[in-house]
């Protein structure tokens, strides 16, 4: 498993730094947890970069400790229903 775990607010700014992030965590075979517990904002450009890693790796995307900002974006684009989203990685 590869986790992310990511803090701060995150906007366009950071998304070519996630891209490199994310890349890197698709070289391996394992499922790939994001954890936002610590991030304060969150745009939906960032947000788009979690939709296409979805997309190219079905059932391996899971959101784990997520902000509230993380998870009401999720919700609001409905990406809440695409992928596993737990309160508690554990």
């Amino acid at each position: 498993m590869v986790r992310l775990i990511l803090s701060g607010d995150l906007d366009d700014s950071f998304t070519r730094d996630l891209m490199d992030l994310v890349r890197t965590a698709e070289r391996h075979t394992g499922p790939i947890e994001v954890d936002t517990q610590a991030v304060g904002f969150v745009d939906s450009a960032v947000i788009a970069v979690f939709a296409a890693l979805d997309y190219r790796q079905p059932g391996r995307l899971r959101f784990v400790n997520t902000s509230e900002s993380v998870r009401f974006l999720l919700e609001l684009i409905q990406l809440g229903k695409l992928i596993e989203v737990v309160d508690d990685a554990s």
